[in-house]
């Protein structure tokens, strides 16, 4: 048993062992090529209740990296409570049904700050914190003459005012696939803080890669390269040397690509990592080691990992967790206890209703599956959205089905989830993304 400090009426939080134990949680070795060359169990997969395929991904898109770490999202946490030491603050933004609101709070506060970034119809957005301070984010205009178009809002360091500017041509983004942005974090004085965004195209089976100099008003794009002409749902993180990772989903597998700082066309060769299936909601992570770590789902929900020691193209491995997600899965690396995390809606949960979470040790393969963690109530869209702070403490937002969004934080290691409501963003729509520094 798990002492987590559980709500009144929520069920008792378990953990178990997954993945070595399980009969379709295999192991396998991928080629240079991306081939299998074990082949994955042919137990049955619990059913996904959403049978169309993924539209858009969970909101994990802080990422503001200093120089010695790498990890999905850098965050320093922000949460109410004396176990929770941090220095930054912690954003959570929402589409709303009448436009973007953004949660702040800062260090040692139990308060959240809630702002109007923009109004009107937009899908859900991403965000990031800059090095200097400020708030970055993007979504997709769902409405009007906009239809279609790739937006880009920014607030300066201590600021309360919004400014928008349209990154991508008029119904050129997809509708409902959430982009993804982050700001780079330069290490030498006086060089300009890029951030970055990625997005699929509304048209076709690719995606976009758009670059600007934070404070500047151009935004500049380029094709992400694909794998046999595909690269959906594109996720990109910076490095420990600001290079920008970017991971995207193909008609096999997925897709790892990177672009060193200072470069704007001189990408890796793109590398197809051949699974066998289209895998959605891919994320990774190009840890300070070296080793890159990556997760993303099958169409019917079944969870993956992978990783790769070489910090090359070349040498993945991948495992097949055996459990299922309700829409996808959300991952975060802490870098403090040398622990990757997985989150997600569990179909094993009633009704879809409960939060499962699992963590690996880095360099072993058994799953530690944490199981009704919230049970927050059925909802239609069950994406969260999840970060690992550098003293490894984990951050994560929701939608719950009260129509609320909700905050919860864990101490590094330990798996005592806390929750708190944040009551100011009003009639919150599809998923909540998180930041923090």
């Amino acid at each position: 048993m798990i002492a987590v400090m559980p709500s009144p009426g929520r069920r008792e939080y378990r953990q178990r062992s997954v993945g070595a134990h399980r009969r379709n949680a295999d192991r396998v070795t991928l080629t240079a090529e991306g081939q299998m060359t074990v082949n994955k169990s042919t137990q049955g997969h619990v059913g996904n209740r959403r049978t169309s395929g993924f539209a858009g991904r969970p909101g994990i898109r802080a990422i503001c990296f200093g120089a010695a770490l790498a990890a999905t999202v850098t965050s320093t946490l922000i949460a109410a409570g004396p176990a929770m030491a941090s220095t930054g603050e912690v954003v959570v933004a929402s589409s709303t049904y009448t436009g973007i609101d953004v949660a702040i709070q800062a260090d040692g506060s139990s308060s959240w700050t809630v702002q109007q970034v923009t109004s009107g119809i937009y899908g859900s957005p991403a965000v990031a914190l800059t090095s200097n301070g400020g708030i970055v984010l993007t979504a997709v205009d769902l409405s009007g003459a906009d239809r279609g178009t790739l937006y880009y809002f920014w607030e300066g360091p201590g600021s309360s005012t919004w400014h928008p500017q349209q990154v991508s041509a008029i119904g050129a983004a997809a509708l409902y696939v959430t982009p993804s942005i982050a700001s780079q974090t330069p290490d030498a004085a006086g060089l300009p803080i890029n951030n970055v965004i990625v997005d699929q195209n509304q048209n076709g089976t690719g995606s976009t890669y758009y670059w600007q100099a934070y404070g500047t008003a151009p935004w500049y794009s380029e094709a992400l390269p694909t794998v046999g002409g595909v690269a959906t749902q594109p996720f990109v993180t910076e490095d420990a040397n600001d290079t920008s990772v970017v991971t995207f989903g193909t008609a096999n597998g997925f897709g790892f690509d990177r672009l060193t700082l200072g470069n704007t066309t001189n990408w890796e060769s793109a590398q197809g990592i051949t699974v066998g299936y289209a895998m959605n909601g891919m994320e990774a992570v190009d840890e300070p080691s070296g080793r890159i770590v990556a997760s993303g789902t099958e169409n019917n929900g079944t969870m993956w990992s992978f990783y790769n020691t070489t910090g090359s193209t070349g040498g993945w491995y991948g495992q097949n967790l055996g459990v299922s997600a309700v829409d996808g899965a959300s991952m975060a690396v802490d870098t403090a206890a040398g622990n990757v995390t997985l989150a997600a809606y569990s179909t094993a949960s009633p009704s879809d209703e409960c939060i499962n979470v699992y963590t690996q040790k880095n360099g072993t393969t058994p799953w530690s599956e944490q199981s009704w963690v919230q049970c927050p109530g059925s909802i239609d869209a069950a994406t969260l959205s999840m970060a690992a702070q550098p003293s490894g403490n984990l951050v994560m937002a929701f939608i719950a089905g009260n129509d609320q969004v909700q905050f919860l934080w864990a101490p590094s290691g330990t798996g005592q989830w806390n929750d708190e409501p944040i009551t100011g963003i009003v009639n919150p729509d599809d998923s909540a993304a998180i930041a923090a520094d």
